[in-house]
């Protein structure tokens, strides 16, 4: 048997109060930022560049805000965010990264199968990621190629007369004699387009 509904008794409302505001003159950026912090309790996150500014006007921008100067190059999604051309140097962590992947896998008892595919959907994510930001050199290219490479036919570091199959081959799509591996320099290329 069912029980019959419980009525519902309403709460009174009490109003908060209106503090006045003040005038415009009154209020300085110190004032907002205190009271936005502090009755909304919210977490103000800035990203501030002062553009012609002299040390002074940063100086004083610094007191006011609750932020650290820091120098460029800093890294942001994980690649550097550099005021110059993007070189060898910059690319090491992408080179650091994939040659990480490759030796934890090494040791594993994989098919031609299981690598290719390793390549293929994992370490090639991983330099598209960069590829789509970057226009990398042909140094960098080069180094992620011969790591492709020895992991594919080695399971490893790459040594002379064991490729079974020239990798311009390999980067062929399948219905023309390839296995469908990207040919990076022209992904890179490809990819940089869509910030034209």
């Amino acid at each position: 048997m069912a029980l019959p509904p419980t009525p519902v008794t309403p709460t009174p409302v009490t109003p908060t109060p209106v503090t006045p505001t003040p005038e415009k003159s009154d209020v300085g950026l110190t004032d907002c930022i205190s009271v936005w912090d502090k009755e909304l309790d919210l977490v103000l996150v800035m990203v501030v560049a002062v553009v012609g500014g002299g040390v002074n006007d940063q100086q004083k921008f610094l007191d006011i805000m609750p932020f650290v100067k820091g120098k460029l190059p800093i890294r942001y999604l994980g690649v550097p965010l550099i005021t110059k051309r993007l070189g060898v140097k910059d690319c090491k962590v992408l080179i650091d990264k994939i040659k990480v992947r490759v030796n934890n896998w090494k040791n594993k008892c994989l098919s031609y199968t299981g690598r290719l595919l390793l390549i293929a959907y994992i370490l090639e994510s991983i330099y598209v990621y960069w590829a789509t930001v970057f226009l990398l050199p042909k140094t960098v290219i080069k180094d992620i190629n011969k790591l492709l490479k020895g992991f594919l036919w080695c399971n490893g570091e790459m040594t002379r007369g064991k490729a079974k199959v020239a990798w311009k081959i390999i980067c062929r799509l399948k219905d023309k004699g390839g296995l469908g591996l990207k040919v990076l320099d022209v992904w890179n290329k490809a990819l940089l387009v869509k910030h034209i």
